[in-house]
């Protein structure tokens, strides 16, 4: 029998535009960016499929790096103004992983749904 775990790695607060996908096209962005009102804080999540001795993750979450400067592209306005992370170091996939009894060694496969941060940004840690 498999063993399915939700992984929390952090949290993101978006723009409410974006929730409700207010407009089309450019307007889209535009009220996305100049919206004054936050989402409440959202959980991230990572998926870890437990079957014998075998892990397959379903993306890797989000990393603490995001805090520092220069890991998102600084002239990117979607960075600057419409999202917020917050996520610390325990929050990774690696320590989240070691507090469920398993490690990076144990992850056989990866299944990235998307390449955006909060998907993929835990990679290194299980990646070898």
């Amino acid at each position: 029998m498999a063993k399915i775990h939700a992984i929390r790695t952090g949290w993101v607060q978006v723009r409410q535009a974006q929730m409700s996908s207010k407009g089309r096209g450019i307007s889209r962005t535009i009220n996305m960016l100049t919206d004054k009102d936050w989402t409440e804080w959202l959980p991230i999540y990572a998926w870890a499929i437990e079957q014998g001795d075998a892990v397959v993750l379903v993306d890797t979450g989000e990393t603490a790096r995001v805090h520092e400067m220069g890991y998102h592209p600084r002239w990117h306005p979607f960075y600057r103004r419409a999202v917020r992370f917050g996520v610390a170091p325990e929050d990774e996939i690696g320590p989240q992983l070691r507090a469920l009894g398993m490690s990076a060694r144990d992850v056989r496969e990866v299944v990235l749904t998307h390449l955006h941060t909060d998907h993929a940004g835990g990679l290194a840690h299980v990646v070898g």
